[in-house]
């Protein structure tokens, strides 16, 4: 498995300010894709991140949308196509769900493996940020090359002995699973 990263700045003519794209993507061998395919890798969470006001956004940024867009749709399709009200409305709040789509999975931190085996960009304020990005997807890249070689050997059955432990540090280990 290999993980490849492309980067690109770009400098916003009317504000000035840079910003910095990081396309990742992982290469995986045959052997791997047809594991990761078995399994059903691809809408597993390889890293999680809290963002409770991410969805809230998305459902603003989609209400906005459609608050604009009927009023376009209005005057481009209901008089030359004879779309109807209810044909505004409908093909309004569509396109405001799907910018309301496109938003949240521009903005959202949390990766799936379909992200990384598709590619996915992600856009950076700074080089420190893009930095630990990419040194963050190493790591989470790292850790799901390991669960797909333990894959290998799923089939069949594995034993494990456990010991008993001394009372006292049974106690303690009992305390600290609960």
């Amino acid at each position: 498995m290999d993980l490849l990263f492309q980067r690109a700045q770009h400098v916003s003519q009317a504000w000035g300010n840079t910003t910095f794209k990081l396309h990742a993507k992982a290469e995986l061998t045959e052997e791997e894709a047809a594991l990761v395919k078995k399994y059903g890798f691809e809408p597993a969470m390889l890293l999680f991140v809290d963002q409770p006001k991410l969805l809230r956004n998305a459902l603003i940024v989609a209400t906005i949308s459609f608050i604009a867009l009927v009023p376009i749709i209005a005057w481009n399709f209901y008089q030359e196509i004879g779309l109807g009200w209810t044909g505004v409305y409908v093909v309004s709040a569509v396109l405001a769900a799907t910018v309301g789509f496109f938003y949240y999975h521009q903005k959202r931190e949390t990766i799936y493996v379909r992200d990384l085996i598709h590619g996915r960009y992600f856009k950076c304020n700074s080089v420190i940020e893009l930095a630990k990005k990419e040194a963050w997807l190493e790591g989470a890249v790292s850790v799901f090359r390991q669960v797909v070689e333990t894959a290998k050997h799923w089939d069949g059955t594995q034993r494990f002995e456990i010991k008993p432990l001394p009372p006292e540090e049974a106690k303690r280990l009992v305390l600290k699973a609960f």
